[in-house]
């Protein structure tokens, strides 16, 4: 009977002891990254063994400590740390803990912290952003020093619930052309007529070529409206646009549509061009993708945007 009821303590003292040195592991080695972090020492990423979801626990507190460090490179890295984590994790409260820490750190005096939180916070389901989260956005949009462009983007894609009416405000204050555009674009995203009308008009009047491709394009996929689309994929129908070769030992022009429809191949449900396991493009594309994009748009007008 006495061996019975030694069994499953025996089994609790195994996993406890394994837990123990795991989580002894796994402080040491986020210990001996960090200090390299603040000592400037090259550092070989370990991401799997410090960010997997099981370790977020055992993590968490450490990383909080380093993220009130006096060097921004050591709190740009404990957020990264932070992020990373939350987003392997599949537990939604862990994300949401995480994006309001996330969000904290976007008044950071650093601009490289601030702007490295932003991009992850753009990773983050909608799910990950409580009304709370969505309420801190609309007084960033206030506050913010750095990363303007990012964060119009990011409060028009989480859909705060001040987002139309400050970023409407700001287009009254704002003079610089580059911020006025990312106004519009992020007006755009939220579902505004008015400012993918406006965007429209404009990009209608510039000349398709490189600096479309990499300057413009990417904008007008992110707003996700069809009036937007419904141009590029025009543009698709054309053999009058051209851009350079991504070959830099050429000279040879190329229809831009081919740089157009690679990029319409992630945004577009259904579209014909496949993509394999990791999200790329499965085939090269070549005249025969083309015209199979074009006899796929003459048949899908109604297509859905992803």
């Amino acid at each position: 009977m006495k061996k019975l009821f030694l069994l499953p303590v025996l089994y609790f003292l195994l996993v406890f002891s394994a837990y123990a040195q795991n989580r002894t592991d796994v402080l040491a080695l986020l210990g001996h990254k960090m200090g390299d972090i603040r000592n400037n020492i090259p550092v070989n990423e370990a991401i799997s063994e410090i960010c997997s979801t099981e370790n977020y626990a055992i993590i968490e507190e450490q990383l909080l400590q380093y993220t009130k460090d006096s060097l921004c490179r050591v709190r740009k890295q404990a957020y990264r740390y932070l992020a990373l984590t939350a987003l392997n994790s599949s537990d939604l409260f862990v994300q949401q803990k995480v994006v309001n820490m996330l969000l904290a750190s976007c008044y950071d005096s650093e601009a490289i912290v601030v702007g490295k939180s932003i991009h992850f916070l753009k990773l983050f389901p909608k799910a990950a952003f409580t009304i709370g989260a969505k309420s801190e956005i609309d007084s960033l949009l206030y506050a913010i020093r750095f990363y303007k462009n990012d964060l119009y983007r990011l409060a028009a894609m989480v859909q705060t619930a001040g987002v139309q009416r400050i970023l409407k405000a700001k287009l009254a204050k704002v003079s610089n052309k580059t911020e006025k555009w990312n106004i519009y674009l992020a007006l755009a995203r939220t579902g505004d007529k008015y400012a993918a009308d406006y965007l429209l008009y404009w990009v209608k009047r510039l000349p398709v070529a490189n600096d479309f491709v990499y300057d413009i394009l990417p904008g007008m996929l992110f707003t996700k409206q069809k009036v937007l689309y419904d141009y590029l994929l025009q543009l698709v129908l054309s053999d009058a646009c051209k851009c350079t070769s991504g070959n830099p030992d050429s000279n040879r022009k190329i229809n831009c549509a081919y740089y157009i429809i690679e990029e319409l191949a992630y945004s577009i449900e259904d579209f014909p061009l496949a993509l394999n396991e990791f999200e790329e493009l499965a085939g090269e594309l070549n005249a025969k993708s083309l015209e199979t994009v074009r006899k796929w748009y003459a048949k899908n007008k109604s297509y859905k945007i992803k």
